[in-house]
């Protein structure tokens, strides 16, 4: 039951947990994967305030929303003012990306049914403006046709997603894939069972 509750399928698989308690690493499986993680807590100072150890590069983890200014699908302006509301996923897509067509019926499903304790959805994505549309979703879509916004939060493939708190600071690490992005905000897929 632990094991399904942290996403950790594979045995030996480890996680860190800091000293308040909470998960301050990404499941590492596998032998080579455990030492890298008991690596990485070595070189690390513990003493102060809690860390987090990541399993990538490209992580924005502790660093501010970047700031922008883009039109939602109705025409308002939307800026990173937008997460100081609640805690938000900010979900990088694409209507030409296999992956995120096949992922779009879960989401459009989680973004009708979610509730107060549910992070906000905001969706950064290009392309056709009635295509998007029609997606259904009632979340916040705004369109950068130039692709500038998503790396500002370490978002460079698609789909992919972080979460962002409600004072506008990056808290997780990259998820890419509809998996790790359900997983992020703890979420079991339609297809696994309870």
């Amino acid at each position: 039951e632990i094991a399904d509750l942290l996403y950790t399928e594979w045995t030996p698989t480890v996680l860190f947990l800091a000293s308040d308690r909470s998960i301050a690493s990404r499941p590492a499986a596998g032998d080579s994967a455990i030492r890298e993680l008991v690596e990485k807590i070595k070189a690390q100072d513990l003493s102060g305030e809690p860390v987090y150890i990541t399993n990538g590069d490209q992580t924005k983890i502790g660093e501010s929303a970047p700031e922008f200014s883009l039109e939602d699908l109705e025409g308002n302006v939307i800026s990173k003012e937008i997460f100081s509301e609640n805690k938000t996923l900010v979900t990088y897509w694409s209507m030409t990306c296999p992956y995120c067509v096949n992922m779009m019926e879960e989401l459009r499903d989680w973004d009708k049914t979610k509730d107060g304790n549910d992070p906000n959805l905001f969706v950064i994505s290009s392309g056709d403006l009635d295509a998007h549309k029609e997606m259904g979703l009632k979340s916040t879509i705004v369109l950068d046709a130039d692709h500038e916004l998503g790396p500002g939060f370490g978002l460079s493939g698609t789909p992919s997603a972080v979460l962002v708190s409600n004072d506008g600071k990056i808290v997780s690490e990259t998820a890419v894939g509809a998996d790790q992005i359900w997983a992020l905000i703890g979420k079991k897929r339609k297809n696994e069972t309870d």
